[in-house]
């Protein structure tokens, strides 16, 4: 399934608060810009689905006592920086990618926008996942590495 028809990708981060270079998690480190520019141009496969936020986002636990889980506890979102966030933000799709064939995800772009979703009620948000075979032809590129 593709994405319908709207703005392009680049655009749906019109603010400096969204101006992330990278994202290191573990071992990986995600080029985050430059998999933006790619997408804005056509030049990486994904998909658009709703996450599930219902049960609390990565790091979202620990930081706010809230009844959360996460496969990746390790990710740090802070309170505040989530709470600025306004309700239009939420509807910019963060970025997902396959780290393995077994489909285990990873956020990689929009854990605020995720936590301040689950904050508002809301049981979904927006990602534009990235598949297994397309994150290994990133990897290839030198825009994931590990």
């Amino acid at each position: 399934m593709q994405e319908p028809k709207r703005k392009p990708v680049k655009d749906d981060y019109p603010t400096e608060a969204f101006e992330v270079e990278t994202f290191d998690f573990m071992m990986w480190r995600f080029h985050v810009r430059d998999i933006i520019d790619l997408m804005a141009k056509g030049k990486v496969d994904f998909k658009i689905i709703e996450a599930d936020v219902s049960k609390g986002v990565h790091g979202f636990k620990k930081e706010l006592g809230w009844d959360g889980h996460s496969v990746h506890s390790v990710i740090k979102v802070e309170a505040e920086r989530a709470q600025e966030l306004t309700l239009e933000d939420l509807d910019v799709p963060g970025i997902m990618v396959e780290l393995s064939e077994e489909k285990n995800t990873l956020l990689i772009d929009g854990n605020h926008r995720a936590v301040r979703s689950h904050m508002e009620g809301r049981s979904t948000f927006p990602v534009r996942l990235i598949p297994f075979k397309e994150m290994k032809r990133l990897k290839r590129r030198g825009l994931i590495c590990s």
